[in-house]
């Protein structure tokens, strides 16, 4: 990865002689920066790791899985919602629409089986 950086800034944004111009592994070395990771690591994706984990076991398998498979529509929002409009090709849009319809057919099934059972 540091390569392949390396060669893109020396080609693209370097300036001329190699020089890289900014590096992402400027500050590895950072105290301050690996107590930030470390506590995204452990702090807030442990959290919801534990979270996500114990509310799906509430579930049936096929709910669970529906429900994990929204998580691009939800990225989609929080994106929209942080930075304005995107720009979606067409293989976007039917991944988008194939994950709705499970989405919908899912709570269809379970309507449909509830109607069942009551009758």
């Amino acid at each position: 990865w540091a390569s392949g950086e390396f060669c893109y800034y020396s080609l693209f944004g370097g300036g001329g002689g190699g020089a890289v111009a900014y590096s992402m592994w400027e500050n590895w070395f950072s105290t301050k920066q690996w107590l930030i990771i470390l506590f995204i690591s452990v702090g807030p994706s442990a959290l919801s790791n534990v979270l996500q984990f114990k509310a799906l076991s509430n579930l049936k398998p096929s709910e669970g899985q529906v429900i994990l498979s929204t998580v691009p529509i939800w990225a989609i929002l929080f994106s929209l919602f942080v930075g304005g409009p995107l720009e979606m090709g067409g293989k976007a849009m039917a991944g988008l629409g194939m994950i709705c319809f499970s989405f919908v057919s899912l709570f269809a099934a379970e309507i449909a089986a509830g109607k069942k059972k009551k009758s």
